[in-house]
């Protein structure tokens, strides 16, 4: 049975993925549709062999992190049904539309579409991760889930205040696949910086949303030292530069303060932000 259409802003059609078997190839895992639930394990086949212990040790750290969300009542986050330990088999609750990756470039939303869009995105860091004591580490555009309230997903290196920081222990026996939105501490491996970290990456998802293309950019996709993001034309260029400090302690301390800084601004400029809207077409 086919569910409603969903409209963005009353305009932009959210594409839903289909509730029905099919595998996705995503970095190191494969995410498995099937039966309405999701199954996420290790993409055995395109990865070294040594690094397969620790990916699936992974997938049972980011059971365990939504696990504890969902006890303490996270309500921006995918359901977990279980871990299988034999398989190394995650399965979680399935969400059915696609991510916030392509709507963040969407030439189509007006300035104050584009602020509300991030606006939801704090709500669901905040709602989804950050009340509850976890950190997310690996913000992206991509781990958004678009809905009528934005779902926050993938936690493989999430890290919580009341757990030990076994994801970092794991993931130094996996390389990086991607770091266009990690912050310097995590380039050069100090990783102490707590809610500052997912602060560095929302300013780069802000800075991704207002200029139409990645802070960071190279032949591989990659950044090696994240220096400083280039300046551009935006009235809200001051949230993105103290989001994005190299020295973390400078950036702000949480998401309100930065979350009140943009609606400062946006009264100053008298940009009209409407809310975050997604309703069922006629």
């Amino acid at each position: 049975m086919a569910s409603k259409k969903l409209l963005l802003f009353g305009k932009m059609e959210l594409k839903e993925q289909p509730n029905t078997d099919r595998i996705l190839f995503r970095d190191n895992s494969i995410v498995e549709l099937s039966r309405g639930v999701v199954v996420k394990r290790v993409n055995a086949a395109e990865v070294s062999g040594e690094i397969i212990p620790p990916l699936k040790r992974v997938l049972k750290h980011e059971f365990e992190i939504m696990t504890e969300l969902d006890r303490l009542g996270a309500t921006r986050i995918p359901k977990p049904i279980g871990f299988d330990e034999k398989r190394a088999e995650l399965t979680m609750e399935y969400r059915p539309y696609e991510s916030a990756d392509k709507i963040t470039l969407n030439p189509q939303l007006t300035l104050g579409q584009q602020i509300s869009l991030f606006l939801e995105m704090l709500d669901a860091i905040h709602e989804g991760a950050h009340r509850y004591g976890v950190v997310h580490r690996d913000l992206k555009p991509a781990n958004f889930i678009l809905g009528k309230q934005m779902t926050l997903t993938d936690f493989g290196v999430a890290r919580s205040r009341r757990k030990r920081d076994v994801a970092t222990e794991i993931y130094q026996e996996i390389p990086k696949t991607t770091t266009e939105h990690c912050p310097p501490e995590e380039i050069l491996q100090k990783r102490n910086s707590g809610r500052r970290y997912d602060i560095f990456s929302a300013g780069t998802i802000l800075y991704r949303i207002l200029k139409g293309e990645d802070v960071y950019r190279t032949e591989t996709g990659q950044n090696s030292t994240n220096t400083n993001p280039v300046k551009f034309q935006t009235p809200f260029w001051p949230v993105i530069e103290k989001a994005m400090r190299f020295d973390h302690t400078q950036r702000y301390i949480d998401f309100e303060k930065m979350k009140a800084d943009i609606l400062k601004i946006a009264a100053r400029e008298g940009i009209i932000i409407p809310p975050y809207c997604v309703e069922e077409a006629a």
